[in-house]
């Protein structure tokens, strides 16, 4: 087995790395850490201000016939325990040099999901008529609406848990005090001054006395998931390789 040589320091803000998709009459899709990347206990990067010390390190191996790694839940946290695909029936499709577009959601007016569907389709039509040379891989993004706890606070119909189903999500370096000030506009919420479900979520969370610990953070969405409107990635999970 060969060993992928880790990225530089610089570069290891992220988890992901490679992405690999089966077909058995349905699509199945897995995605596996990056090698030599350091994660705490719950499974998500571990950063310098963490007083966690329970950590361990992903490896990733490969050769012509079968790779080996530590897989990322679509809900974006990396298991310790590794697993291996056979080449033979696992094919990658997204990996750390494939081109994928970079999507933007804006603050202000509430986020849509098919509106976000909607613009990814219109990219997948534009570019093989304008740049046929670019070949579009995957969409991604990094943002504090994947964070993976806000999914156990909002309600299922929510516009930010219905795009972090559609999406695989993966570890993401994200402060803590970034999320509370983006929602709140101060790493202190004020309870008498939420207007939104989310903010009254975030409050309710924080005042049961649970610390608010970013997860996740990462998401990228395949282009077949685009077309299909299907997405929901956790059913595409091939959950019995890990059980």
């Amino acid at each position: 087995m060969i060993r992928r040589p880790p990225r530089s320091t610089l570069d290891r803000s992220s988890a992901a790395s490679d992405v690999y998709k089966r077909q058995t009459g349905y699509s199945q899709v897995i995605a596996l850490s990056e090698d030599g990347v350091r994660y705490r206990k719950d499974g998500q990067l571990f950063r310098s201000e963490d007083d966690d010390h329970n950590t361990w390190l992903a490896h990733l191996e490969l050769n012509g016939k079968e790779v080996k790694g530590c897989p990322i839940l679509p809900s974006g946290s990396v298991l310790p325990q590794p697993i291996t695909l056979d080449t033979n029936q696992w094919h990658m499709v997204l990996g750390p040099t494939d081109p994928a577009l970079f999507f933007h959601i804006p603050s202000g007016s509430p986020m849509q999901l098919h509106l976000c569907l909607e613009s990814m389709r219109k990219a997948l039509e534009f570019f093989p008529r304008y740049f046929p040379e670019k070949r579009i891989a995957a969409f991604y993004t990094k943002s504090w609406l994947l964070d993976g706890q806000l999914s156990e606070m909002l309600s299922p119909q929510s516009n930010i848990v219905r795009l972090q189903n559609h999406a695989y999500m993966f570890p993401h370096r994200i402060a803590d005090r970034l999320i509370l000030k983006t929602v709140f506009g101060s790493e202190q919420p004020k309870h008498d001054r939420c207007k939104t479900s989310l903010e009254r979520a975030m409050t309710h969370h924080l005042s049961s006395g649970s610390p608010f610990r970013a997860r996740g953070g990462g998401g990228f969405v395949l282009p077949e998931e685009v077309r299909s409107a299907r997405g929901y990635h956790e059913n595409l999970f091939p959950w019995s390789i890990i059980n």
